[in-house]
């Protein structure tokens, strides 16, 4: 008679699934695909969170114009913003019409009882970064409230390990991990056209809830795409 043949079964364990994705004797390409897909994602903030030293980081040298018949009040409140705009600084448009550009420092620009009527880089300073100093009129706040930004992602941080982690072994990690991807990606896309600090800060809240349900739960759901080693 024939031979016994085992039929192929109709339902798999997880495991015996992901392994049935890898070919015998080849690279499995979902694994591979999969693992790049999950890990950009779960960084994709991190130029944000590594580098906010850098997007607070003041211009060392400034000039200013005084005595111009156009006098600004200048601070948080003010109606113009100092102008650290790339163009501004390159090629000052203004330059000739307001007389010379002289070497000034931040007490002359905020604290100083005759304020500026307009303040630039130096242009020969090379360290000069076109950040959120200029985009978010941070150069003469407080530095409790620069502190605002980073104390509203660790406080998002802390709501979303209290949360994310017991919705995930709820409703499963796929479900979380995406929608932290999604809320993620929200929030740093209000950060490029927020203008002002405390939006800022309210997205910076956002992308630290998001940070557990991409760096935990997804750390978690990437390994069930591993297969275990035999």
């Amino acid at each position: 008679g024939e031979p016994d043949s085992q039929p192929e079964p109709m339902v798999y364990r997880y495991n015996e699934a992901v392994n049935n994705t890898i070919p015998k004797g080849r690279k499995s390409w979902f694994q591979v695909f999969t693992f790049i897909l999950i890990s950009l994602s779960m960084y994709s903030a991190n130029p944000v969170i590594m580098g906010i030293s850098f997007l607070q980081k003041e211009p060392a040298k400034l000039e200013c114009v005084f005595g111009s018949d156009q006098e600004t009040k200048w601070g948080p409140d003010s109606e113009i913003k100092i102008s650290l705009e790339i163009e501004d600084y390159i090629q000052p448009r203004r330059e000739q019409a307001l007389g010379d550009w002289k070497a000034c420092t931040k007490h002359d620009v905020c604290f100083a009882g005759i304020k500026p009527s307009f303040v630039r880089a130096d242009p020969s300073d090379v360290e000069f970064l076109e950040n959120w100093v200029p985009k978010l009129n941070l150069f003469c706040e407080k530095k409790d409230r620069l502190g605002q930004l980073g104390s509203a992602f660790f406080a998002g941080i802390l709501i979303g390990m209290m949360m994310l982690p017991q919705l995930a072994d709820s409703y499963g990690r796929k479900i979380i991990f995406n929608l932290a991807v999604f809320v993620s990606i929200g929030a740093q896309v209000g950060l490029i056209l927020s203008v002002t600090l405390n939006k800022s800060s309210v997205f910076m809240f956002f992308l630290g809830i998001c940070f557990p349900g991409k760096n935990v739960v997804g750390l978690n759901y990437l390994l069930e795409f591993i297969p275990e080693k035999k």
